[in-house]
């Protein structure tokens, strides 16, 4: 979900017992015990559900972004695809007004909620940041028994295309800030 998750996934496949295609999420790599939180659209709480017997067993890990770089990764990714054909600023206001109605397909409310559980707490062993992609995934790799192992970067958005200040004004801000209130106070990114 515009997080790495196919990057990750399609790295982490060849190694996998188990892996869901759909979901873009790697169960167990054969090398070590691991739970790859890399998910389109099954929260860490359908996962702890269906394998909780065994969640302890596992290093887990998942990855966040910042907000407004998440937001609008997954805007030029709807406009690459000819999902959205509208500016990013009637994009934004669109999605205030419709409830974010873009993102309801990925079930979204916010990266946090994806790594927490219903109180709140994170549950995952490490938590990444797209931020730190390449630092970040060399430790998730030596912890699975993969060092060294380099990530396939799949499906991503060109970088000049992701100059924050040729999108946002302080209105498409705002949207965002809403949208995102809770990663921005849990997972410390700045507004």
């Amino acid at each position: 979900m515009r997080v790495a998750s196919q990057s990750l996934s399609h790295t982490l496949k060849p190694y996998c017992e188990t892996f869901d295609d759909r979901h873009h999420t790697a169960y167990e790599v054969k090398t070590g015990k691991m739970l790859s939180r890399a998910s389109k659209r099954l929260g860490v709480r359908s996962v702890t559900k269906s394998k909780k017997k065994n969640w302890d067993d596992y290093f887990t890990f998942g990855f966040v972004r910042h907000p407004y770089t998440h937001f609008l990764s997954v805007y030029l990714y709807l406009k690459k695809h000819k999902v959205v054909t509208l500016d990013f600023a009637s994009y934004t206001a669109q999605q205030k007004e419709t409830g974010y109605s873009s993102l309801a397909d990925w079930n979204f409310k916010g990266l946090y909620d994806r790594i927490s559980d219903a109180d709140g707490n994170i549950i995952v062993d490490f938590v990444g940041r797209f931020e730190n992609l390449a630092e970040d995934w060399s430790y998730v790799a030596a912890k699975i028994g993969l060092p060294g192992l380099q990530l396939h970067h799949i499906n991503q958005t060109v970088g000049s295309e992701m100059r924050l200040s040729d999108y946002y004004t302080p209105v498409e801000r705002k949207i965002v800030q809403d949208l995102y209130r809770q990663d921005f106070e849990m997972l410390g990114y700045e507004s």
